[in-house]
């Protein structure tokens, strides 16, 4: 048999606008499983100390093959007993919550398009995430938030933009409250989550990136953030991080996910994959674009936030109003 293709590409394609330029890489199939990735060498960095999944939406599969990569390279059952802190923001922060607990990545990975596929975009998708945060906890035990204080530190946003990070969980409930409220973001989500005396909004408005002080954090970034250890060619398009997630994209983001970890956790180590001639290249269109320059605009991200607050505190009163209708 022919021996697979290897991905060749530039570093750093990308224009100070953030938009996606053309690269030489050549498209990765999806694919499920990781039989296609062929490692030749063993040596790998030391275990790091602390990890962080940015906040990015739908694309959570980049995150989860990212930990794939770490399972592969340290051994599940090794990175379970260590003492390594996992931290996230919105959905980096159920990735966080996977390898905290030293769950299968790739069956939550399987699960989660199942369960979010249908998810569409207005107002359903804290129930879909809800049901997902819960079937970890459950399969984890009744007791796994006792093994996840000073694992799991989890960013949120309160009232204004003050960025609190818990690591430290008094129950499974606890638990998924704050990861809920780290993945709140009006509109999108129905129900607004009360932490202490205040809502409490997306991580990613206050804090996209959390890193412990004192310690070398590992960033997880899809989306290319400056400073980032760990990240693909290509930034995401804005279409990969908002609403349900493509299944074709979704799992294309875990194989180049898998793949970008093993670049940096085995950096002397050969990496091949199978490549897909038809898979479509990814484009950026002018909506992303927009998004991500504004991204980088202090006064564009203030602006946001205060909008999505007077969003927030309107859909609560309008809720209370047609509950009282109701009753």
């Amino acid at each position: 048999l022919p021996e697979p293709a290897v991905m060749e590409s530039k570093s750093d394609q990308h224009s100070d606008d953030g938009a996606l330029l053309k690269s030489q890489t050549t498209p990765i199939s999806p694919v499920s499983t990781t039989a296609s990735l062929k490692r030749v060498g063993c040596q790998s960095r030391p275990m790091p100390t602390s990890i962080s999944f940015e906040g990015c939406g739908a694309a959570i599969s980049y995150h989860l093959g990212v930990i794939e990569s770490l399972y592969q390279t340290y051994g599940q059952e090794a990175l379970s007993k260590s003492n390594m802190k996992f931290m996230g923001t919105s959905s980096g922060s159920i990735a966080a919550l996977v390898v905290a607990l030293g769950l299968d990545v790739a069956k939550w990975k399987d699960r989660m398009f199942t369960a979010w596929e249908p998810m569409g975009f207005f107002f359903q998708a804290d129930r879909y995430v809800g049901n997902i945060i819960s079937e970890i906890l459950q399969e984890a035990g009744e007791d796994a938030f006792n093994r996840l204080d000073d694992r799991l530190y989890i960013s949120i946003t309160k009232f204004f933009n003050r960025n609190v990070v818990k690591s430290k969980w008094d129950s499974n409930s606890d638990v998924k409250r704050f990861v809920l409220a780290s993945c709140f973001i009006p509109v999108v989500m129905l129900r607004p989550m009360w932490v202490g005396h205040c809502f409490a909004v997306d991580g990613g408005f206050s804090n996209n990136y959390p890193r412990l002080e004192g310690k070398q954090t590992v960033l997880v970034s899809p989306s290319r953030s400056a400073g980032s250890e760990i990240k693909p060619e290509l930034k995401l398009r804005f279409r990969d991080l908002i609403g349900s997630p493509k299944k074709d994209r979704f799992y294309e983001l875990w194989t180049v996910g898998i793949e970008n970890g093993l670049d940096y956790f085995q950096p002397a180590a050969e990496h091949r994959l199978r490549v897909g001639a038809d898979a479509p290249q990814p484009v950026q269109t002018a909506c992303g674009r927009c998004y991500f320059w504004a991204m980088r605009q202090p006064c564009c991200m203030c602006t946001r936030l205060f909008l999505f607050w007077i969003i927030l505190f309107t859909q609560v009163f309008l809720t209370a109003g047609l509950r009282q209708l109701e009753s």
